[in-house]
């Protein structure tokens, strides 16, 4: 279920909605409300009901609930669905990128479908962002992981790309598989990786560079070996187009270079042993089903015919 615009949906402040309770309950615009006070005033002056005082101070509450009650489903989400949003502050901009975010949604299906992610809800806003993009986990209840929300860089969208659709689904690729791992990943391993990513942008040393660097390059492997190699080749040269000259050289050194991609995508058995040294590199002892899960998933596609996103 796709929903759009989210943060459109919700009541405008120019209508002041308005309970009287509890003898009367009127939901109704500021300039009624003389006649529904008027009506509150000489129901008061009615007798009281001669039922129980429990449900007599109780209805005006249950029929507000029974009112909000329908409503309060076209907010509520459900696992495996996408929330779009923009924000940006000027609205051309704003019309711009919400007429192409149904290319976000394409791609989105195809890569669910790809990564046997069907049952997480995905939060996907657009905005001013530094880089193309990040992702961070979603959590409800005890710690669960629920889903995913992703920022992308607005300028993706505004900047005049020829092979837009092929950076979207790179970009997407690459952060769904952050996705991935978040969901798998047990509670203890999934605070230790985000202590080291807040490490690393406040007090960034040798050993926490090692840690980000090899987690956002397997990030990169799990992406290719999974079948979109072509695409992420695409995303790396939007990334260095749009955010290189506000970034240090050195920042490219933490994921993978197009030479790397095009050798993986020809010498699987290298990309399969790379893979399982950098898993072993993290020490995060809960990302072994992750791996598992890729593997479960290749091989699943490898039964069936290949899709139209994914590459060979």
């Amino acid at each position: 279920m796709m929903l759009y615009g989210v943060n459109h949906l919700q009541f405008h402040s120019s209508q002041r909605w308005t309970i009287v309770s509890p003898a009367v309950l009127a939901i109704a615009p500021a300039s009624d409300m003389t006649q529904v006070i008027e009506s509150s005033v000489m129901m008061r002056c009615m007798p009281t009901p001669s039922i129980n005082d429990f449900w007599y101070r109780a209805w005006p509450l249950v029929l507000l609930c029974m009112c909000l009650w329908p409503m309060s489903g076209c907010l509520r989400t459900q696992r495996g669905d996408t929330l779009l949003d923009v924000r940006t502050n000027a609205q051309d901009e704003e019309r711009v990128i919400r007429r192409k975010l149904w290319r976000v949604e394409r791609s989105l299906e195809q890569i669910r479908a790809d990564y046997g992610m069907d049952d997480l809800v995905v939060e996907v806003k657009v905005t001013d962002l530094g880089g193309l993009g990040q992702t961070s986990p979603a959590v409800s209840g005890l710690a669960s992981v629920s889903g995913a929300k992703i920022v992308l860089s607005k300028d993706i969208f505004l900047d005049q790309h020829e092979d837009l659709d092929d950076i979207i689904t790179g970009l997407l690729a690459h952060e769904m598989m952050h996705a991935a791992h978040y969901a798998e990943l047990s509670a203890r391993d999934l605070i230790s990786l985000g202590r080291h990513y807040q490490a690393m942008m406040h007090e960034p040393t040798a050993e926490e560079y090692a840690w980000v660097r090899t987690y956002e390059r397997l990030t990169d492997m799990l992406t290719i070996r999974l079948g979109y190699g072509e695409a992420l080749v695409h995303q790396k040269w939007a990334s260095e187009a749009n955010v290189a000259a506000n970034h240090p050289p050195h920042v490219w050194a933490f994921y993978l270079t197009e030479p790397e991609i095009r050798a993986y995508m020809t010498d699987r058995d290298r990309l399969d042993a790379d893979i399982a040294t950098s898993i072993e590199a993290l020490h995060l002892s809960s990302f072994h089903p992750v791996r598992a899960l890729v593997g479960a998933v290749v091989n699943h596609h490898a039964e069936s015919p290949p899709s139209a996103t994914a590459q060979p």
